[in-house]
């Protein structure tokens, strides 16, 4: 969860509920939030760096541990 009211979570912000593997989240607009940093990858989660998060009910995952399903 972003703290202070920052628009993306940090890597090292807590975790305030886990997903799991198989877990479906699903969101009608399937917003990703978009992480920006002035150097390289805001985070490596899931043995990918990424910058960007899905936005689900009570916080983001990363995108590099996320499958899509249409």
């Amino acid at each position: 969860m972003p703290e202070g009211g920052a628009k993306v979570a940090r890597p090292d912000s807590p975790v305030v509920r886990y997903v799991h593997r198989g877990d479906v989240i699903t969101n009608r607009f399937c917003v990703i939030a978009l992480g920006r940093t002035n150097g390289g990858p805001l985070y490596r989660k899931c043995g990918r760096d990424g910058y960007n998060w899905y936005i689900v009910a009570g916080g983001q995952v990363p995108v590099t541990c996320a499958q899509r399903v249409r």
